[in-house]
């Protein structure tokens, strides 16, 4: 009878030792939650700040109905257009007389390839007359360029298009006549000085 009262105390003990443990875990475990939970409202809570935030910012970005401050009168905005096409016209200008410099530098080099390959195909004693023939080569289309070349690739005379009324070649500024314009005892490389460049620059 003892020992059976002895083992009756002894599982009654681990029972209860068993359901102590049990309310340990189940304890941690809702203490683990309600620290998950606490972070997860921290987490919401940042995220409704900077939605608020958003929302606001695009207030502040979002398009005014135009005051009488701010309007723009005809006279002004017909400035600001001419402005603009003024700078855009002398862009294009600039362009235009980069590449015609380009194109005459290359030509250049061109004479002075053209006068190494003569040079290397003929005997020793001809060499200063090829390379003198090269040089006089230069010479005579720098002229016929300044005499009528130009004349003839951009002389004009042209319509309101831009293109030449003839639609074959210039019949203008031969001798490079228009390029330049004397004022005041001094050279003045504008045609217009207030409004336009001159026809070597554009």
């Amino acid at each position: 009878a003892r020992a059976r009262i002895l083992l009756l105390g002894l599982s009654c003990a681990s029972c209860v030792t068993a359901q102590k443990s049990d309310a340990a875990i189940l304890r941690e475990e809702m203490e683990l939650m309600r620290e998950q939970v606490l972070a997860q409202q921290k987490v919401l809570e940042e995220q409704d700040r900077q939605l608020a935030a958003m929302t606001a910012a695009e207030d502040a970005l979002s398009r005014r109905l135009q005051t009488a401050s701010s309007y723009v009168d005809t006279s002004t905005f017909t400035a600001k257009i001419t402005a603009l096409e003024a700078t855009d016209f002398s862009y294009a200008g600039a362009m235009d007389s980069i590449w015609i410099l380009l194109c005459g530098a290359l030509v250049m080099f061109m004479h002075a390839g053209f006068a190494m390959l003569e040079t290397g195909c003929c005997r020793a004693k001809n060499c200063q007359n090829v390379l003198m023939k090269n040089v006089v080569n230069v010479c005579v289309g720098t002229l016929g360029w300044w005499i009528f070349g130009w004349a003839f690739a951009y002389g004009g005379v042209y319509d309101s298009k831009g293109k030449l009324e003839n639609t074959f070649i210039g019949t203008q500024q031969f001798l490079g006549i228009g390029f330049l314009e004397f004022k005041d005892g001094a050279i003045n490389p504008f045609a217009d000085a207030e409004t336009s460049t001159s026809p070597a620059l554009s």
